[in-house]
């Protein structure tokens, strides 16, 4: 009798762990989806009007699941400003619409896990020298604007660039750049070849693209995406959710590798306006 009362005990509290640990570890999934279907609060949907340019594009579906995401992201990330630049809702809003917008095809709910600060500055940053912002960004002296993403998760961006360039349609958007690097440390090697697709096929675009920079042919994407690999697919990202048509003209192999990997095609969005 004392061995089965053991046996009976033991396995009741089994149970009970295996509740308490699946209670704790489903407790952010349930909490993220509760997001996803809460109604954003009021007036964030008029500043994404005014600001992300391509939500007027997007198909019904679509929004609901972008409105769902920045509820999640506006969550999870902090915002800092740096610089005396402002930060309000009207670039909190901007910021996380527009890197939402990349994760439209996925079906997890998480919203860049590994991000945890945007940091905002009136315009794009320039370190003089090896510095900490905050308590938790070393930036290291580079002769290049500071916007960007980095491993140590934060991403910073200056605001001025990001309201401008996300009330536009022109196939530059600094959101879109720097939350693609972020997807591409997230996803792959930080390289811009994404280990999930074929790196032979995305370095053939990437030395055609550089080909035609150093021959001066016009091209949709920034001559700056010959930089690197990394920089070529976080440019290609830019044109491919603003001038994806375009894109798909000029660089119809790589507009069919960001589609399978993004799994979404943004091309759609466009002809039914």
């Amino acid at each position: 009798m004392n061995d089965k009362l053991l046996m009976t005990s033991v396995f009741i509290g089994g149970v009970m762990i295996i509740n308490i640990v699946g209670a704790i570890v489903l407790r952010p999934v349930r909490r993220c989806w509760s997001l996803m279907d809460a109604p954003m609060p009021v007036g964030y949907q008029q500043i994404i009007e005014r600001n992300l340019a391509v939500w007027k594009y997007l198909p019904e579906k679509q929004r609901r699941l972008l409105a769902g995401r920045v509820n999640v992201f506006l969550s999870e990330k902090t915002f800092e400003a740096c610089g005396g630049a402002t930060v309000d809702e009207e670039v909190k809003v901007t910021v996380a619409a527009a890197a939402c917008v990349l994760l439209l095809g996925r079906r997890n709910i998480w919203c860049y896990p590994s991000l945890r600060n945007i940091l905002i500055y009136p315009e794009s940053y320039v370190a003089p020298e090896p510095q900490v912002i905050g308590d938790h960004l070393v930036v290291e002296d580079d002769d290049d604007p500071l916007d960007g993403s980095c491993e140590s998760g934060n991403i910073i961006l200056g605001r001025r660039q990001v309201l401008d360039e996300c009330r536009n349609v022109s196939g530059s958007n600094v959101v879109f750049h720097e939350f693609a690097h972020q997807l591409d440390v997230e996803t792959g090697l930080g390289n811009g070849r994404f280990a999930a697709l074929s790196s032979r096929k995305y370095m053939s675009c990437y030395q055609t693209f550089c080909r035609n920079v150093r021959r001066g042919d016009p091209d949709v994407l920034d001559e700056y995406g010959a930089e690197d690999p990394a920089e070529f697919f976080a440019v290609s990202t830019e044109a491919f959710f603003s001038i994806p048509a375009e894109l798909r003209t000029q660089h119809p192999d790589l507009y069919q590798i960001l589609k399978r990997y993004y799994h979404i095609d943004p091309v759609t969005w466009f002809l039914t306006v």
